[in-house]
């Protein structure tokens, strides 16, 4: 944006694309600060994720992928099989990923932002925004006052700058999973041992379930579980996470898979967190006047896409860029949006299909465990997903903007 005067950015919330977005817009000039409502950014072990590979990309532009490396571990491969233990076949990851805890990410982007000279302050939680003639003002629930060129709403699929920007956005909906993770550190050895690199999953007979081992020996695992009706976050906490373990044990003690030997294995600090998963469906307004969304906020797929952290951190990129090179705010913004749109609402319907196939009952099963190999032969060919694992955003080459 062609001006002498240093522009200065407002990020709610310190999750993943907050960080994220800060350290792209250092990039360009742009003095960003990162305000997180909670007291500090809280870990939960056993949630964990895969950074696939378009998302190491946008790490590596951010000069970001090495601390996270240091805090994760390299995927391989991502092999498919079946409650009974039977292999269905290989999942497109394409030349690998980063598996690493959420809250290391976060914590790994948030430390290198800080070694870098952005400012973080946890505690302030965001009441209001104003669009002025001079760019924002931010009213924080501590009763203080802050203006800014512009805001970005990094604030998660729950975002309150959505509403902001558009009173009548779309509220995230109920995917039809809740969402639960581990880490069993082994005392007894598991029957098979687990391939190293190796993402394992299978559709077990009542639940999905995945598990990945670290160098360490400890073994990450997650389970999708399938509700008819969106459950009470009230309710849910009320379950101690000794009666989720008794649950999960149950859950999965018909299937020939290492579920409940890594269930059993975890103790309850170590996972049970539930976690209600839900889908932002198409979002009309991604910005308005001086705000502007990014990651979960503007598009929160679900997690069978494997693509949440990678889209947070390809936005970041994309919309400093568009900012570097735009005339004004509001003409980056609509860049920002057309060249961000088509992309992740494809993932978004990916990601829905995927949904789907982990909520089947047990005779859709059974057809599905047939199909599935020859469904992945296929449709996962390497080419055919060459759009989403090889997106490679040139930070360096000026938008036609």
């Amino acid at each position: 944006m062609g001006t002498s005067k240093k522009k200065k950015a407002l990020i709610i919330g310190g999750g993943v694309a907050g960080p994220a977005a800060a350290l792209a817009l250092q990039r360009v000039g742009i003095e960003a600060t990162v305000f997180e409502a909670e007291d500090q950014l809280t870990r939960y072990r056993g949630s964990f994720l895969v950074v696939a590979r378009n998302g190491v990309n946008a790490l590596r532009t951010l000069d970001a992928f090495e601390p996270a490396l240091a805090r994760g571990f390299w995927v391989a491969r991502m092999e498919l099989s079946s409650g009974s233990g039977r292999r269905l076949g290989e999942l497109g990851i394409n030349s690998g990923g980063l598996a690493i805890e959420r809250g290391e990410l976060t914590a790994a982007l948030r430390d290198e932002a800080i070694r870098r000279g952005i400012a973080f302050q946890t505690g302030k939680r965001l009441l209001d925004a104003q669009s002025t003639p001079q760019g924002v003002t931010v009213q924080f629930a501590d009763g203080t006052e802050i203006s800014s060129d512009l805001l970005i709403g990094a604030d998660g699929i729950h975002s309150h700058v959505r509403t902001l920007i558009d009173p009548q956005a779309p509220a995230p909906q109920f995917t039809g999973l809740v969402g639960m993770g581990g880490l069993a550190r082994l005392v007894r050895p598991l029957p098979v041992p687990p391939p190293p690199e190796t993402f394992q999953f299978a559709f077990g007979r009542r639940a999905f379930f995945g598990w990945i081992p670290a160098p360490s020996g400890e073994i990450y695992w997650f389970t999708n579980m399938p509700q008819i009706r969106e459950p009470e976050r009230q309710k849910l906490s009320t379950i101690s996470r000794e009666e989720w373990r008794q649950q999960l044990l149950s859950l999965f003690a018909d299937d020939a898979i290492p579920a409940c030997d890594l269930i059993s294995q975890t103790s309850p600090e170590d996972g049970f967190q539930p976690t209600i998963l839900h889908i932002l469906r198409h979002v009309p307004l991604w910005h308005r006047h001086t705000l502007v969304l990014v990651g979960d906020a503007v598009h929160g797929t679900t997690t069978s896409s494997g693509q949440g952290a990678s889209l947070a951190l390809e936005d970041s990129l994309v919309l400093a860029r568009c900012l570097r090179d735009a005339s004004d705010v509001q003409q980056a913004f609509t860049a920002y949006e057309h060249l961000r749109r088509p992309r992740v609402e494809r993932v978004a319907r990916m990601g829905r299909r995927g949904t789907q196939a982990k909520m089947v009952g047990p005779l859709l099963r059974r057809l599905q465990d047939l199909i599935m190999p020859i469904a992945l032969k296929l449709f996962l060919h390497p080419e055919k997903e060459s759009w989403l694992y090889d997106y490679q955003i040139d930070f360096n080459e000026p938008l036609p903007i």
